[in-house]
């Protein structure tokens, strides 16, 4: 996650991971060894996978060893709670507790929330990740998915391909119009491009952009140098405002599927700067 390789349908098995293990607590299940070590493996994949690819730009060996430590105190405290119950003699009471988790977990898969992990219609896949992924990534980012920030993801992913560039690899600066209601797209570009102001690697210019243009965007290969450019053009707002209408699933539809020309208009490397 880290290097932002692709993990499939990261976010269903976390909360597979959460449906299932409560459901063999509640069971009383007690499988095979090989069994029980690879369950583990394949849901602690999914939750170590979501912890890289959502983590810091920076040094990662503080990070990692806060949620390892964060890891360690839950394992040692369900052991030790499992042990109490044990000693206890109250088997039915962990089983209580093993359907409560199970409840949980129905209660994310069908929350509003959900449709942020759910696959949009269409299964869309960008830059090697489902487009469910890159929502629930957008919202984490933001605190919100709407219109900009999927059109700031589409275009940090067209970027880094046609610049070759590795995640943290790019700079990128954007120039927001005074009229727009927020410089969103910004939050969408740092998704995807990993870029941050911690790394100096991020800059929102503080002189506006052109009067014609929404913003403008400028992304640097910080190793070759390479540049290319954005504009996204005053009469793409409409459209972006009106796919905010709908839900999250239709707000990156609308993006993904509008022709390019509608969007932006993306300027060679001599116009970049």
């Amino acid at each position: 996650g880290t290097l932002g390789v692709p993990m499939p349908a990261v976010e269903p098995v976390i909360l597979a991971s959460v449906i299932v293990l409560g459901a063999l607590v509640a069971l009383a299940a007690r499988l095979p060894l090989g069994a029980a070590v690879a369950l583990v493996a394949l849901f602690g994949l999914a939750h170590g996978h979501a912890h890289g690819a959502e983590g810091p730009g920076g040094s990662l060996a503080a990070y990692a060893a806060g949620f390892t430590l964060a890891t360690a105190a839950l394992i040692v405290a369900g052991l030790g709670l499992g042990l109490a119950l044990g000693r206890l003699r109250r088997p039915l009471l962990a089983r209580a507790l093993g359907m409560a988790t199970v409840g949980a977990g129905a209660v994310l898969v069908l929350s509003p929330a959900a449709d942020a992990v759910a696959p949009p219609a269409g299964g869309e896949v960008l830059a090697g990740r489902p487009a469910a992924e890159w929502i629930a990534l957008g919202e984490h980012v933001h605190g919100g998915f709407g219109s900009l920030i999927a059109l700031g993801i589409r275009i940090g992913a067209d970027a880094m391909e046609r610049l070759d560039a590795p995640h943290r690899g790019l700079e990128v600066t954007y120039w927001s119009h005074p009229d727009a209601p927020c410089p969103c797209v910004i939050d969408g570009l740092q998704a995807v491009t990993r870029v941050s102001l911690g790394q100096r690697s991020l800059t929102l210019a503080p002189d506006p952009s052109a009067p014609d243009a929404f913003g403008e965007v400028r992304v640097r290969n910080r190793e070759t140098g390479a540049e290319i450019g954005y504009i996204i053009p005053m009469s793409a707002w409409p459209l972006l405002r009106d796919a905010n209408e709908g839900d999250r699933a239709e707000r990156w539809r609308v993006v993904m599927e509008a022709p390019e020309e509608g969007l932006f208009t993306r300027l060679t490397m001599g116009e970049a700067g």
